[in-house]
């Protein structure tokens, strides 16, 4: 089986790909390998020394920055990726910027080092004692555009990659799912094993600032958005917006 590259943006459902599909993968093809890239990288290691077979893995947790620095063992002879399926999931820009907040703000694990958690802590501070707008203008709309620039430069150098909506994720998990082992000629046995994953993709009933799925359901920006941050996102992302899917 060709190895399967699962790359996300912060907040787009890496958590899911890494702790619940990949894993799951791994039950229903004995003998897959699974690696959540990121993950390893906190833990010190560095791109160099995790470098990606072509066949029998899946591996996620692929944010932006690893994109096209991925090591792969052996070099395609074809060019970068080609012996290998590539799967993106893209959330709205607007969506993530919303969620990076919380998350700075409430939920994620400060860093081991000394420094990284100083500097960690004195965001945090500062993220709360501002209104959630002025926050997100200040701190997290850059990282959610850049993001989102950078799948964009991604899907344009490799065409063929599996473009997948975060939003059908959680709104249609049959269709996403269906949508996803077409694309990976996955047997219909594998799909009905992994429709029982979509209780783990349900928005919660209501928001949950302090928990990690705080509100997944698409569009909750739309509660924090005031006119600068939408001139913001219009004037950095303009039309682009609308191209990929996400209207006002």
């Amino acid at each position: 089986m060709p190895t399967v590259l699962f790359l996300s943006v912060h907040k787009g459902a890496s958590t899911f790909l890494s702790d619940v599909l990949g894993p799951s993968m791994l039950v229903v093809f004995p003998g897959l390998r699974h690696l959540a890239l990121h993950a390893e990288i906190l833990r010190g290691r560095t791109l160099e020394s995790l470098p990606i077979p072509a066949e029998g893995a899946v591996v996620s947790r692929i944010y932006p920055a690893h994109y096209e620095q991925l090591v792969e063992d052996p070099a395609p002879v074809a060019g970068k990726f080609a012996d290998k399926r590539l799967v993106m999931v893209r959330r709205d820009p607007r969506d993530v910027a919303v969620s990076l907040y919380y998350s700075w703000a409430n939920t994620h694990l400060p860093p081991k080092t000394d420094a990284s958690r100083q500097a960690f802590f004195r965001r945090r501070k500062e993220l709360r004692a501002l209104a959630v707008e002025e926050a997100i203008l200040r701190w997290t709309a850059r990282p959610a555009i850049s993001e989102f620039a950078a799948t964009e430069r991604f899907l344009s150098l490799f065409p063929s990659t599996c473009l997948m909506s975060y939003e059908q994720l959680v709104e249609d998990f049959p269709a996403w799912l269906s949508r996803l082992a077409y694309f990976l000629d996955w047997p219909p046995r594998v799909t009905r094993a992994l429709l029982s994953l979509e209780d783990e993709v349900r928005p919660p009933s209501k928001a949950r600032p302090l928990s990690h799925k705080r509100l997944m359901a698409p569009g909750s920006w739309r509660e924090h958005f005031d006119s600068r941050l939408r001139r913001r996102f219009t004037d950095e992302l303009g039309e682009r917006l609308a191209a990929a899917g996400y209207s006002w």
